[in-house]
């Protein structure tokens, strides 16, 4: 995944970046959440790049987050480390997992942009989104496969899917809440061009 990884740390919070598919709504409703410690840790990946994955601690703030989320073992807190010329680019992200039929994904949502390393003038121009994947876990080796947003974009524009979205010419955002966004993922989950190679995060337990 060509430098995908360090576009996602700035993708997250822009909506205006087109490298990924962006939904308003999560994924999950509360009733699909449940506790499990499947992330749990550090994780390389094909970048050389660190993803941490912590459970939110009641009552606890994080870097970046500002409050705990949810309860202590069904949200992570997901700090992820890009290093370019040695110097390490940082973004907090909370990310939670669900199980739909046979199938895992995963919700990853910038709760607040106001890290503290972040300049506090650009935030007018930052919207929030959820960006979910599929998730494939084998052992110590973990698959994160996003959607192929070219992919959505030319099933839209040819009428071949039904969802409820915002677009212009060359972005979308999932407007569909989390039930129909269920159905929509599980309809593909087994689609090959949907999750292509170049929209895969691999990683492994350090």
């Amino acid at each position: 995944m060509k430098k995908k990884s360090y576009l996602f740390l700035i993708a997250i919070v822009f909506l205006f970046s087109g490298c990924f598919v962006y939904s308003f709504y999560p994924l999950y409703t509360e009733d699909d959440l449940f506790p499990n410690d499947l992330l749990l840790g550090e994780w390389m990946d094909q970048d050389s790049t660190l993803w941490k994955f912590e459970h939110e601690i009641k009552g606890k703030s994080f870097p970046g987050l500002g409050r705990s989320v949810t309860n202590d073992s069904i949200a992570y807190s997901l700090e992820i480390k890009a290093k370019d010329d040695s110097v390490y680019s940082k973004q907090y992200l909370v990310a939670r997992i669900i199980k739909l039929e046979e199938n895992y994904f995963i919700d990853f949502f910038k709760e607040s942009h106001l890290d503290h390393d972040y300049d506090h003038y650009f935030d007018m121009y930052l919207f929030p989104v959820h960006v979910f994947a599929k998730l494939e876990l084998n052992g110590n080796k973990t698959s994160i496969k996003y959607f192929n947003p070219e992919w959505l974009w030319r099933l839209i524009r040819e009428n071949k899917i039904r969802i409820h979205h915002e677009k212009t010419d060359d972005r979308v955002l999932l407007t569909a809440k989390p039930k129909e966004l269920q159905k929509f993922v599980l309809k593909y989950v087994n689609s090959e061009e949907a999750f292509e190679e170049d929209y895969t995060v691999n990683l492994i337990k350090q």
